[in-house]
């Protein structure tokens, strides 16, 4: 219900920006947000992962969506996507302060933090991750060696064929559509001569498959904020280690209440399955 809420929410306001037309896409004196683009699509992905490899208990569902654009693809959570859109609708003046406030509470949290950002005229994929040390940011070039399959199924309601690959040290099976002729997928996922309806690895712990999808016409916005530029492997090794520090923060937090503190150290140590492994 808290999923669906927001997103009525959210539709209603877009109804309204098309109706009073008051939202130019190319506009980017927010101080807020930066326009990047106009969406022309928004690719909602349910997302199954094993957070824990040795817990198959462990399995969790998130929503992520791929918006698709003039100039770039953007992948992220649901909830961060939302969030954001509402942000930005206030600072219109197009949701009022108790909508946008609503937003934070009506809608429950979930799904990976980081943001994907690419270009379609570059090779290189931005990577951005929020923290409370601030907002952390990497550049990295994704190549994809696909090797196309000759199977064909019925996924999601579309026609799909198959395709395979080796990425962050898995095994990948995609299925991807020829009916819908772009090239984009959930994550880093991409190249291929048709969307990709649905992608997993080898071992059924990470796996993304096509819920929705939707032309719309709504901005693609990008925090100005300043970010903490690292390399991939520095990145890497950043979030690593503050994911750690969190349990020592926990310490600090929750004082004496030991339980607490025996929960959320669990909680970090068994997420071990992150869907990059290399």
């Amino acid at each position: 219900m808290k999923r669906l809420s927001l997103l009525s929410l959210l539709i209603l306001a877009l109804t309204t920006i098309q109706a009073q037309n008051n939202v130019n896409v190319t506009d980017s004196d927010d101080s807020a947000f930066q326009v990047l683009d106009t969406i022309n699509y928004k690719c909602t992905y349910s997302y199954d992962y094993l957070s824990d490899s040795l817990n198959q208990d462990s399995k969790k569902v998130a929503y992520m969506v791929l918006l698709t654009g003039e100039k770039y693809t953007n992948f992220r959570s649901e909830y961060g996507y939302y969030i954001d859109s509402m942000l930005y609708l206030g600072s219109k003046g197009l949701a009022t302060h108790e909508q946008v406030d609503a937003s934070f509470t009506q809608y429950t949290p979930g799904g990976p933090k980081y943001k994907i950002l690419k270009a379609h005229d570059k090779l290189s994929t931005k990577v951005s991750y929020p923290t409370t040390e601030g907002l952390w940011e990497t550049k990295e070039t994704v190549n994809m060696d696909w090797t196309l399959g000759e199977q064909t199924d019925s996924i999601a309601g579309y026609f799909c064929k198959d395709a395979y690959m080796t990425f962050g040290g898995r095994k990948y099976t995609a299925w991807y559509t020829p009916d819908i002729a772009m090239p984009y997928g959930p994550y880093k996922f991409s190249g291929l001569p048709g969307l990709i309806v649905k992608i997993s690895d080898e071992q059924q712990s990470h796996i993304f498959e096509l819920e929705s999808m939707q032309k719309m016409k709504f901005v693609l916005i990008e925090e100005n904020k300043k970010s903490i530029k690292m390399t991939p492997k520095q990145f890497n090794k950043a979030i690593r280690n503050y994911r750690l520090g969190m349990i020592e923060k926990a310490k600090a937090w929750f004082g004496k209440d030991s339980e607490k503190v025996r929960n959320v150290t669990q909680k970090i140590l068994n997420e071990n399955n992150p869907i990059e492994l290399q």
